[in-house]
């Protein structure tokens, strides 16, 4: 039996339909594995985004909230000691944890009288003015001379100020003690401090361990 020619071509192309079908197939499945792939790349790159900006704007709020915390301690007229008032505002810096920048920021805001006088000493110099060279000409201008008296009422005067752990208000205690105590026995010393410390403590808890 002899085919005619449409059934002779049937079966060429039958074939080549055959083998082009997985092949089609094949070729969709990587062009769709390609688009999962952009995806995935797209929303891992859209996460690291969202990421950078959620920490930014963590970093921003904590920089914005350790500004804004202004020292507990009032202004600064060159008419005191200045070691305890340093001692003091140090010790603030400490708990809010402020970057040297935001030490002489803040710094700055209180001085007055002779103290400002000092600030805008070197402002005229035309100098970079950071709190530690405004710290060291502060030292060295603004020399009070505390009669024993004076010494002895402003050491006595210490209270623990709010939010100022007992640790911080001791070593307060230890720089004004040291302005005050001069020449005197070290056991001396750290007995009058004591009692000092005991009644300006205001933390409870602290006060009954103490006991």
């Amino acid at each position: 039996m002899q085919l005619n020619e449409s059934e002779d071509e049937s079966m060429e192309i039958e074939p080549e339909a055959v083998i082009q079908q997985p092949a089609q197939r094949a070729s969709a499945q990587a062009e769709l594995l390609t688009i999962i792939q952009q995806q995935q790349q797209q929303q891992q790159q859209l996460q690291r985004l969202l990421e950078t900006v959620l920490n930014r704007q963590e970093c921003a709020q904590t920089t914005a909230n350790n500004t804004n915390t202004k020292p507990s301690l009032g202004p600064y007229d060159g008419t005191t000691d200045y070691l305890i008032y340093q001692n003091q505002f140090e010790t603030a810096a400490t708990k809010a944890q402020w970057t040297e920048e935001e030490n002489y920021f803040q710094f700055s805001q209180q001085l007055r009288g002779n103290a400002a006088k000092v600030l805008g000493s070197l402002l005229r110099l035309k100098v970079p003015v950071t709190y530690q060279n405004l710290n060291e000409a502060l030292n060295k201008q603004i020399t009070v001379r505390l009669s024993h008296a004076q010494a002895h009422s402003q050491l006595m005067a210490l209270k623990q100020k709010p939010n100022q752990s007992p640790t911080e208000f001791a070593r307060e205690i230890e720089t004004a003690g040291r302005v005050y105590f001069i020449g005197v026995p070290e056991n001396f010393i750290q007995q009058s401090l004591l009692d000092v410390f005991v009644k300006g403590l205001q933390d409870t808890d602290a006060l009954y361990a103490l006991k």
